[in-house]
């Protein structure tokens, strides 16, 4: 969401901002580790705590694709759902790909 971009650009230099995204996608990439590496039918906290934070950092940075498909993630998380969880994740995983790939292509930091 490009008018969240903005509205973070008001009260913060590009810089700032910038660096802020960066620290997003380090925390993303963390998140992507977390599910290449999840072997078994269980919810493990450490993907749940990972989903978690992305779910919530996206919303603030108006990630607004990744923030829904994290909830979802989530959801499934809290209910106990494994195969819906590890499913929810792996697409979690495709939109933060897409996510970088703007993130980097886009001119608004330049």
């Amino acid at each position: 969401n490009l008018e969240t971009l903005k509205q973070l650009l008001k009260y913060n230099s590009q810089e700032a901002i910038k660096k802020v995204y960066l620290d997003f996608i380090s925390e993303c990439d963390e998140m992507i580790s977390a599910v290449e590496k999840h072997e078994s039918d269980e919810i493990s906290a450490d993907l749940m705590d990972k989903i978690h934070t992305i779910k919530g950092n996206s919303g603030t940075l108006g990630v607004t694709k990744m923030f829904k498909q994290t909830q979802v993630c989530e959801l499934f998380g809290r209910q106990n759902k494994s195969v819906e969880f590890l499913e929810q994740a792996i697409i979690s995983k495709k939109y933060i790909l897409e996510f970088q790939e703007f993130f980097y292509n886009e001119t608004i930091f330049e």
